[in-house]
């Protein structure tokens, strides 16, 4: 029995919720190399699980893989990278990321 993206989507968030924010992107890799194939919610719990951990450029840089992926990027994404900038006092960089977010058209 193969685990679907729901539940991988799940074990990520509950990993950031407890902090344990390594855990989350371990199975994020996990996921990435073995399947099922990754979804905008998967990079949603990944980039937050950054933002919890105060790993702003790891946020930014799934960000901006999702396209990479086939996925567009949404406004939780994209608030979850700017949080992780805020908590790592990169402002210009959470502004940029506005910026690229009304690019977007979102």
């Amino acid at each position: 029995l193969q685990p679907d993206a729901a539940i991988f989507n799940s074990t990520m968030s509950a990993c950031a919720r407890a902090l344990e924010w390594r855990r989350s992107l371990a199975v994020f890799e996990d996921m990435m190399q073995r399947g099922p194939k990754p979804t905008a919610v998967t990079f949603g719990a990944a980039i937050s699980a950054c933002e919890k951990g105060h790993q702003w450029r790891a946020a930014v840089q799934l960000l901006f893989g999702m396209p990479s992926r086939g996925l567009k990027p949404n406004v939780i994404s994209f608030n979850a990278a700017m949080s992780a900038c805020e908590k790592g006092q990169q402002w210009p960089m959470a502004l940029s990321l506005l910026g690229n977010l009304y690019g977007c058209g979102l």
